[in-house]
């Protein structure tokens, strides 16, 4: 994957860039969306020519991003891949997959319209929280007394 292909995966809006590395960024964002806007100090920043989308927080656990694509494509959501994501549009649930960038993918549908993504725990993460909880708290009583047990021995 090419260094512009990733910053367009990825959503990455500024890349900043030591001026001894200069030489070797430019012949990278020659052919790509980013230009050089200033020079801080030894940092030298791009930024892109075009805005970027990226998914936008409507609730604590809830996002929208606007998708184009043909339905059957895999269009990237711009956020980091993890289990725990959940795609909708409209009624339908999208499936979702990592994509070669380590980020999150969704298999768009017939439909228009902004992709809902939800982050959070399903039924196997909350039970497993539970027993760690649990396991947890019963080992620290353990503790708490065995110095007890300890000290009438």
């Amino acid at each position: 994957m090419t260094f512009n292909a990733l910053v367009d995966r990825l959503g990455v809006s500024a890349v900043v860039v030591l001026d001894e590395d200069l030489a070797t960024f430019e012949a990278l964002a020659e052919d790509g969306d980013l230009r050089q806007r200033s020079t801080v100090g030894p940092f030298v920043i791009f930024d892109r020519r075009a805005a970027v989308t990226i998914p936008v927080k409507v609730a604590h656990d809830r996002w929208t991003f606007a998708a184009d694509g043909a339905a059957g494509d895999w269009a990237t959501m711009r956020v980091a891949y993890y289990p725990l994501w959940r795609a909708r549009r409209g009624n339908a649930a999208l499936p979702t997959r990592r994509g070669p960038a380590g980020d999150l993918e969704v298999r768009l549908d017939d439909d228009r319209g902004a992709v809902e993504l939800r982050y959070g725990a399903t039924g196997v993460e909350t039970v497993a929280l539970a027993i760690s909880v649990t396991v947890a708290a019963a080992w620290l009583l353990w503790l708490w007394r065995a110095p007890r047990r300890l000290l009438r021995s």
